[in-house]
C-alpha cells in the first residue's frame, strides 16, 4: 500500500467543541442521507442483537467495514453543496415515496461501500478481527477480576468499606484504562485506512497517539455522545425492551454527528506536511 507521511497537530480543549459543530455542520449538509445510513446501521444492529452474545460480536466484527463507507460518505459530503429537501411542496404520495426509496438506496450504497473495495475492506476486517479479540479480552478481564458497574453500586451504598473494596476498584479501574487505550487506538484507525491506505496496525498505532496528544479536545468532543449512550442504557434500564425507542431516536440523532465529527477531526490532526 501506498503510505502517506503526516504530522499529528494538537490542540487546546477548545477544539473539541470546534469538532463538535463541524459534525453538526456536516449532518445539516444533507441530514435526510444521514439519518438514513444512520437507520440502517442501528436496525442491522438491533437485527444482530436478536442473536444471543453472537451478534454482539459479529456487530463488533463488521462495524469498521460500515465505518469505512460512512467516512467516505462524510468525505463526500464535506466537498458537495447542501442537498435540497427530500420533499418538494405540491408532490404526490408516489412522488414522495418514489424520493424515499432512492434515499434508502442511497444510503444503503453507502453504507455498504466499505465492502466494495478489496484495498480497503481487507484491512478494516483486520482492524474488525482485533477489536473483536480486544472486546472478548476485555470481558475476560471483567470476570475474571469480577468488576463491574456493581462495584461503584456497592461502594456509594455503603454497605463494605474502601479498604475491602479496593482490589475490585483497582480492577475497575485498570479495566477502564485498557478500554480507554483501545478506543483511542481505533477511533481514527478506519479513516487513516480509508485516506491514507494505512495498514492496520500502523493505523491503530497512529490513532492510539494522536488520541493522546489531543485527549483533552476528544474528551470534551466525546462527552456528547457518552452522555447518549449512558442515556440510552439508561432507558433499557428502566423500561427494557421499549428502550429501542431511545436507541434508534438518539442513535439516529448522534451517530450521523459521531461519524462527521470524527472526520473533521481526523482532517485537522492529521496535516501533510
Amino acid at each position: 500500500m501506498t503510505q502517506v507521511n503526516t504530522v499529528v497537530k494538537t490542540f487546546d480543549v477548545a477544539r473539541g467543541w470546534e469538532w463538535l459543530r463541524a459534525g453538526l455542520r456536516l449532518f445539516g449538509k444533507a441530514p435526510a442521507l444521514w439519518l438514513a445510513i444512520a437507520l440502517f446501521y442501528l436496525a442491522i444492529g438491533f437485527l444482530f442483537n436478536l442473536l444471543p452474545f453472537v451478534g454482539r460480536l459479529v456487530m463488533v466484527l463488521l462495524t469498521p467495514l460500515f465505518a469505512a463507507g460512512a467516512f467516505a460518505a462524510a468525505a463526500e459530503t464535506d466537498q458537495a453543496p447542501p442537498a435540497a429537501p427530500l420533499f418538494g411542496p405540491g408532490e404526490s404520495p408516489a412522488v414522495r415515496a418514489g424520493k424515499v426509496l432512492e434515499l434508502l438506496k442511497q444510503a444503503a450504497a453507502r453504507l455498504f461501500s466499505g465492502f466494495n473495495d478489496l484495498d480497503r475492506a481487507l484491512p478494516a476486517m483486520i482492524v474488525g478481527a482485533l477489536a473483536l479479540g480486544g472486546v472478548v479480552t476485555i470481558q475476560i478481564l471483567v470476570q475474571v477480576l469480577k468488576v463491574g458497574t456493581h462495584t461503584v453500586s456497592v461502594l456509594f451504598g455503603g454497605a463494605v468499606s474502601v479498604i475491602a473494596l479496593l482490589p475490585s476498584l483497582a480492577g475497575l479501574i485498570a479495566v477502564v484504562a485498557i478500554e480507554i487505550a483501545f478506543a483511542m487506538a481505533l477511533v481514527y484507525a478506519i479513516p487513516l485506512i480509508v485516506f491514507q491506505n494505512e495498514t492496520p496496525l500502523a493505523a491503530l498505532r497512529r490513532s492510539f497517539f494522536a488520541s493522546l496528544v489531543n485527549a483533552r479536545p476528544l474528551m470534551a468532543f466525546g462527552g456528547v455522545f457518552l452522555l447518549g449512550y449512558l442515556a440510552v442504557q439508561g432507558l433499557f434500564g428502566l423500561i427494557g425492551g421499549l428502550g429501542y425507542l431511545g436507541y434508534f431516536a438518539l442513535g439516529a440523532a448522534l451517530l450521523p454527528v459521531l461519524v462527521a465529527g470524527v472526520y473533521s477531526s481526523y482532517r485537522d490532526l492529521h496535516a501533510t506536511p
